[in-house]
């Protein structure tokens, strides 16, 4: 048997025996975990989810068959019997498993199961009725993610008490003398303590993507921050517009948390942008008409290409400096910089050093694009996570959507995206291209803004507003 097919069979005979020491130890430190209930959970989350489950499973029988395993990755089918909790119904579950190997232990954990045939079992006549709809799925999901905070909590708590009691009789337990550790990358749990919250805090900026895009984009969202509906929001510096948002700068209401949204790709075939840099520096950036195209950089993305790109970058961001914007941070016009590669990440990253500006680097996108998690080395801030609502929402779900997004958000800062605007006749003829993130998708963004509904769910679930500007504050980008 290999060695990580070994390892697999312990984690489940640890599960049987409700061992959750075990089942830890099976765990990289920064393991990855996520099912159809528990979405993503990293690091110590995961390990305390599988120590409520053996904590609360009395009755838990599990069985694990059909293990497999090279170096890096493996597989399993397992199953669980057992009372689910908040019905006293039996439940059968039936699972998939998948497992990433590193240094030996399990760096990442994809558990797949029917979620409808669960929550048939575990709910009842409410599984048989709604379990196929994403509005039954979110609220499971958030109950989980409550559950596991409160008991997470109550956990931590039992442990202070103990070592309280031991204190008081004399036998507290020495800690072990060790060396200083290495310097590490940054955390989560590490920007919240520099920021002066405990590790339990959830923090989330509220930021307007695409000022400067269209004339409405630039009036909701300037509205936004002066209503501090949102926190902070980032200028294109590509666009016909530009002009006209200095020009508002100007005339007073800030200062504003303002970035730069970097742009490789033009927004459509009726809206297309032209670079910052000359155009002879940037060949490669641009098609036959001088214009970015509508899809970022294609492989191969050679060094001169990367060049060329910190060049456009570097420019855009003079541009907007122009304009009279302070830049509090650095973001990419629909992910081209983030997504697109380590190539393009790279040439963001070495402006971003230059210019002292933070730029988002979201911890949940690390098992996808591990190369973001190197900006970590460049004293960047870890994000805890990036939220954008999808073209698969319904209109009438939005604000559920939101409401589900405050209340599961993880410890650490959020990001969470908007793009504001107006349902107006002008601005419906400019994203006419548009299927999504047209001008009535903006206007209701910017309603959810103006009604102060973000606001609302925020103190409700209890999550603070913060912005670019304080996160900065607290980074070691460049020598202070």
């Amino acid at each position: 048997m290999h060695p990580n097919a070994a390892l697999i069979t312990r984690f489940y005979e640890a599960f049987q025996r409700r061992d959750a020491a075990t089942m830890g130890s099976c765990y990289h430190r920064d393991v990855r975990f996520s099912d159809e209930v528990f979405p993503e959970l990293h690091g110590d989350a995961a390990r305390a989810m599988w120590a409520m489950l053996c904590e609360r499973g009395k009755d838990l029988t599990i069985t694990c068959t059909e293990v497999e395993a090279d170096s890096t990755t493996g597989r399993a089918q397992w199953d669980a019997w057992y009372t689910f909790s908040g019905t006293g119904r039996r439940v059968h579950n039936r699972i998939r498993a998948e497992f990433t190997f590193e240094d030996g232990l399990i760096v990442q954990h994809r558990d797949r199961f029917g979620f409808w045939r669960w929550s048939r079992q575990a709910l009842g006549p409410a599984g048989w009725l709604l379990g196929w709809s994403r509005f039954l799925r979110r609220k499971v999901q958030a109950q989980a993610a409550r559950s596991l905070r409160d008991w997470a909590h109550r956990a931590r708590t039992a442990s202070l008490v103990v070592l309280a009691m031991l204190a008081l009789a004399g036998c507290a337990p020495r800690p072990a003398a060790v060396a200083p550790p290495p310097p590490e990358r940054m955390t989560s749990a590490d920007l919240l303590r520099r920021l002066g919250r405990p590790d339990t805090a959830r923090l989330v900026i509220i930021h307007g993507d695409d000022v400067a895009m269209t004339p409405a984009a630039t009036g909701a969202s300037l509205e936004a921050l002066r209503s501090r509906g949102i926190s902070s929001a980032s200028v294109i510096a590509n666009t016909p517009y530009l002009g006209a948002l200095g020009d508002s700068l100007r005339a007073g209401g800030g200062p504003f948390d303002l970035g730069v949204h970097l742009a490789l790709t033009s927004e459509s075939p009726s809206m297309r942008y032209t670079p910052s840099a000359p155009r002879r520096s940037v060949r490669a950036l641009v098609d036959s008409s001088g214009r970015f195209p509508l899809r970022a950089v294609g492989a191969p993305i050679t060094a001169a290409i990367e060049r060329q790109v910190e060049t456009e970058i570097a420019a855009q961001v003079a541009r907007v400096r122009g304009a009279g914007v302070v830049p509090t941070h650095l973001d990419s016009h629909q992910g081209a910089l983030l997504y697109s590669g380590p190539e393009l990440f790279r040439a963001l990253r070495r402006v971003a050093k230059r210019e002292c500006l933070p730029i988002p680097v979201p911890e949940s996108y690390f098992t996808r694009f591990p190369y973001l998690a190197e900006a970590l080395d460049d004293g960047q801030p870890p994000l805890a996570n990036l939220v954008s609502i999808g073209p698969d929402v319904p209109p009438a779900e939005w604000e559920e959507f939101h409401s589900w997004v405050f209340e599961t958000m993880r410890p650490g800062v959020t990001l969470l995206l908007l793009h504001l605007g107006e349902d107006t006749a002008d601005e419906r003829v400019l994203f006419r291209d548009h299927a999504e993130w047209n001008a009535a998708w903006r206007a209701r963004d910017a309603t959810m803004v103006t009604r102060g509904t973000l606001a609302v769910l925020a103190r409700r679930y209890g999550v603070e507003v913060v912005d670019w500007r304080e996160i900065a504050r607290v980074t070691t980008i460049c020598p202070r």
